[in-house]
This record gives C-alpha cells, structure tokens and sequence, in this order.
C-alpha cells in the first residue's frame, strides 16, 4: 500500500476486472470517504467507484 504524500490517501496496485455495479464517482461519495483537502487529489486518481464494496478505483 501506497500513501500520497502530503495527504491521507492510501492507493493498492493491482489488476480488477470492471464490475456491473461501477459508476462514475460523484461528490458526495468523494465527501463521504475524503478530507475536504484530500479531495482534488482523490479526483485526479479514481475514476471509478463501487458502492457495493464502497472503494475508489482508478
């Protein structure tokens, strides 16, 4: 596991299969699982979220 420097965003390396219940992350999942701070950040990285699993995906 990975941290971003400077923020509290930790990232996983690896390979995933897409999944039928991923969308497109909105703002308010990035506010439910983000600092206000670490949100710009966390944008640029994921680009996918499961709400099933309730993780980000990039």
């Amino acid at each position: 596991m990975e941290q971003i420097n400077g923020t509290e965003i930790q990232i996983n390396f690896g390979i995933r299969k897409v999944k039928d219940t991923d969308r497109k992350p909105t703002q308010e999942d990035f506010e439910n699982h983000f600092k206000k701070e670490d949100i710009p950040t966390a944008k640029e990285i994921f680009t996918t979220y499961d709400p099933i699993e309730e993780k980000f995906h990039g």
